[in-house]
This record gives C-alpha cells, sequence and structure tokens, in this order.
C-alpha cells in the first residue's frame, strides 16, 4: 500500500491489493479494490469490504469485521520452509 495516493496500473479493473507478509484464513471474500495491509492476518470466514490498515488483524464476529491490531508476526521462509515436502 502507498498510503492515500493514486497509483496507475495499467488496467481497466482491479481486485484486491493484498501488501506482502499477510496471511488469510480459509473462506475469506473480499470486495474488490479493498486493499490490505502489509503484515496483516484475515481471520477464516471473514468478508473483507473496506481497506485494512498496515499489521492488523481482521476478523468477523457477529457479522461485522472487526480490525485490531496484529500482535503475531508471520513467520520468515526458513521457519515455513520445514513443512514443505
Amino acid at each position: 500500500m502507498n498510503g492515500d495516493q493514486a497509483m496507475t496500473t495499467g488496467r481497466s479493473k482491479v481486485g484486491a491489493i493484498i501488501g506482502s507478509d499477510c496471511r488469510l484464513g480459509i473462506h475469506v471474500g473480499m470486495n474488490p479494490g479493498v486493499k490490505i495491509g502489509s503484515g496483516s492476518f484475515i481471520g477464516g470466514g471473514s468478508f473483507v469490504n473496506a481497506d485494512i490498515p498496515v499489521r492488523s488483524f481482521a476478523r468477523m464476529k457477529d457479522g461485522i469485521l472487526q480490525v485490531s491490531e496484529n500482535k503475531a508476526e508471520a513467520p520468515g521462509s526458513e521457519e515455513r520452509g520445514k513443512y514443505r515436502p
């Protein structure tokens, strides 16, 4: 994400824009054009209909998207590598 600055993509349509080191749970839905900040975690079954700030934890509760600070770091490539065959 680049703050509130407009970015030229060269495309007529844009899907979601997802920052680096993000983690998305299973069955996450997103509106087109939504931006998810780097280092964020989106809980499974969530529907993202608004931009998510950098290093946020978002989850659905009673049908409402709740966003708070993400206190957990994403595992590094070495850590993720031990789970690969």
